[in-house]
């Protein structure tokens, strides 16, 4: 069996998907495929972030820091989604940006201490992040409200889980050879 994208994406839309199919639900209200494929990864990107197990580094302290990073993106999703007045996201992405920085500078230190080979080209990823995020900071204070959009969602959840699969994972060995964990 050939598995759809969405499958690799999420694999409980592609069962929610094969749920449909057995209860008759898809041939009563016969969607397309991509209008199900549309609402499927709507409802994907509309998910809070989990932590598990694959995103561990082998660090505590830096694991308990992506915890709360997940935690902190899951309550900025909770409040576009329920339409939270503005003034109150905006304090939560600001919290979000500050904890972000505070996490940076404890990895940095981490880097420093140890002699990371790859220090500078992981710092520069952080340094551009906090860049792009304070922008979108500045123009969401100016007024630009439609920033605070499940689109900025995607992309904080998608960036923090890409940087940690691809870039912080590739730290954890060294730490960990130099006592840190």
């Amino acid at each position: 069996m050939r598995l759809p994208l969405l499958f690799l994406l999420n694999p409980s839309a592609f069962a929610a998907d094969k749920l449909l199919e057995r209860l008759h639900l898809r041939s009563e209200y016969a969607p397309t495929v991509s209008t199900l494929n549309s609402f499927l990864l709507g409802a994907f990107l509309m998910a809070s972030m989990v932590w598990n197990e694959t995103l561990s580094v082998g660090v505590k302290a830096l694991d308990d820091d992506h915890k709360k990073l997940v935690d902190m993106i899951n309550e900025l999703l909770d409040g576009i989604l329920k339409n939270r007045r503005q003034e109150t996201l905006h304090k939560v992405l600001d919290n979000l940006i500050q904890y972000t920085r505070l996490h940076f500078a404890r990895e940095e230190s981490y880097f420093v201490r140890t002699g990371y080979p790859n220090a500078a080209q992981h710092i520069q990823q952080h340094r551009a992040l906090v860049q792009q995020v304070t922008g979108l900071q500045a123009r969401l204070k100016a007024g630009d409200s439609s920033l605070l959009s499940l689109e900025l969602m995607n992309f904080l959840k998608n960036w923090l889980t890409r940087h940690i699969m691809d870039e912080d994972k590739s730290y954890s060995a060294h730490l960990n050879s130099k006592g840190i964990s």
